[in-house]
């Protein structure tokens, strides 16, 4: 079989919709006895014809699995349930999650009407999921408590995506004449589709109107000349008169042939047309109207002609509605396997979600953690040194004084040389000295020593000022952090 609408992609392999064929028509009622009758639980309401409407079931696309889930699954579970109540997600999730995954804009709108049907009625097809009256979705009852159930419904979803079939941005069913592209690519369905038909809703199906049948006359006799159109006229009125039917010598009479009407009547009082609906006839009728779709000129002089013109317009009206009939069982069929596939993987990735923010969550506190013990245990390390040598940390009154002295007017030369470092300041000697000393203190070898001191030599002036004055300013830099630190401690 051909692909017929979209491909979902679930863990590699390919679910497709096929042509209406996954749901069974339960019955057809009026919209006067809708109200009255109900959905039960697993119908949906799908589109007719007329003021006809079909209640069908249509399935979620594929049965669970039973599978026990893995070991990695149930820690997942075990941390949602201890930061979370019931797995659910939002209305906004869903749509987000269809317009980026679903290219088909009929696709996505169906979508959107299929959540907005399901979040008005009390029962739904929608097993174990249920939409609730706010759009959001969880699971039904105490089904999202048990982590096994809910594994196997959701894991056939966490990869899901759908894509067009066909090339552009609709799918088969939503593009330019959906019908005969499902007849094309299964002529046959229509038989499978029929057999899953209660007899009660074949017959309400196999009923034509008047003003159905006439507007369909209307349009066939076109390829008629004037005198043809007349000969068809005549042999639906002999068919609407139904003396044909009990009269045994009626073709001798009138010369219209009783047998060629035969699985057709009519009713006077509701003015309706009624078929047979045995599968052998209907398919002699498709079959006929199938050879007639070429608009060809021809001419229905007689009244066996003119009568086989009416069984073959009657067949272009079955024909219509069993292919209308399949494509809406098709879209009902694919928009409840697109919002079941949407839900359950928005489900998925809730879950997922939460389980990869409480690991971030964790691992930002183990590392807060880390870094205080790191912090404390550096003190602790810091106080045993200064403890285990107080001789190398004492300092004489003596020396402290001068050493503060020295920092203090350092700090303040450096300040000033910072703040207008254009301006050449000038720096005692002693102040050199004291820099020096407290330079090799802080680590600096005599290259730096030696820089200091170039500033005698007569070698090039002036691009040596330069770099002095560079070389200077870095160790005032340094120098100022270093007094503000002494200060500090």
């Amino acid at each position: 079989m051909e692909e017929t609408g979209l491909v979902f992609a679930q863990d590699g392999c390919q679910l497709r919709p096929t042509n209406g064929c996954g749901a069974t028509v339960i019955q057809c009622v009026c919209d006067s006895e809708l109200d009255k009758l109900g959905l039960e639980p697993g119908e949906s309401l799908v589109e007719g014809f007329g003021d006809w409407k079909i209640i069908a079931h249509v399935g979620c696309p594929t049965k669970p699995s039973r599978n026990d889930p893995p070991a990695r699954f149930l820690r997942m579970w075990e941390q949602f349930k201890a930061n979370n109540g019931q797995l659910s997600v939002t209305k906004d999730v869903i749509q987000s999650q269809c317009h980026a995954q679903v290219q088909c804009i009929g696709c996505r709108r169906a979508a959107e009407s299929g959540f907005e049907f399901l979040a008005q009625t009390t029962h739904q097809s929608f097993s174990p999921l249920h939409v609730r009256e706010d759009g959001s979705v969880a699971f039904q009852g105490d089904i999202g408590e048990n982590p096994r159930h809910v594994y196997n419904h959701l894991r056939g979803y966490r990869s899901f995506s759908c894509q067009t079939v066909v090339s552009g941005k609709r799918c088969l069913l939503h593009r330019a004449n959906p019908q005969d592209a499902l007849e094309k690519a299964n002529e046959e369905a229509w038989r499978y589709m029929w057999a899953t038909i209660p007899e009660e809703a074949r017959e309400v199906i196999m009923d034509f109107d008047e003003p159905t049948v006439e507007a369909a006359a209307v349009k066939y006799m076109k390829k008629f000349c004037a005198r043809c159109r007349q000969e068809v006229s005549s042999a639906w009125d002999i068919l609407k008169d139904m003396e044909w039917f009990d009269k045994p010598d009626f073709l001798a009479q009138t010369g219209y042939d009783p047998i060629v009407f035969e699985g057709l009547s009519y009713d006077p009082e509701d003015k309706v047309l009624q078929v047979s609906c045995d599968e052998t006839y209907l398919a002699e009728l498709i079959t006929f109207a199938r050879k007639d779709q070429k608009d060809q000129e021809r001419h229905a002089e007689d009244h066996i002609k003119a009568q086989t013109e009416v069984v073959l317009i009657v067949g272009h009206l079955v024909h219509q509605r069993m292919k209308e009939m399949q494509l809406r069982l098709a879209q009902a069929e694919q928009q409840m396997q697109l919002c079941y596939a949407l839900a359950a993987s928005c489900l998925w990735n809730q879950l997922e979600k939460d389980n990869a923010e409480s690991l971030a969550a964790a691992a930002a506190r183990d590392l807060l953690a880390s870094e205080s013990s790191s912090k404390s245990k550096k003190k602790r390390t810091k106080k045993k040194k200064k403890a285990e040598s107080p001789e190398q940390s004492a300092v004489s009154p003596v020396e402290g004084s001068t050493r503060q002295q020295a920092i203090g007017s350092c700090a303040s030369v450096t300040m000033a040389a910072t703040a207008a470092p254009s301006v050449e300041v000038a720096v005692p000697d002693e102040v050199h000295d004291d820099e020096l000393k407290l330079l090799e203190a802080m680590g600096w070898s005599n290259d730096l020593n030696t820089s200091l001191a170039s500033e005698d030599l007569d070698v090039n002036l002036s691009a040596l000022k330069e770099e002095q004055l560079s070389m200077r300013q870095k160790i005032r830099d340094d120098f100022a952090k270093f007094c503000a630190r002494e200060q500090a401690s």
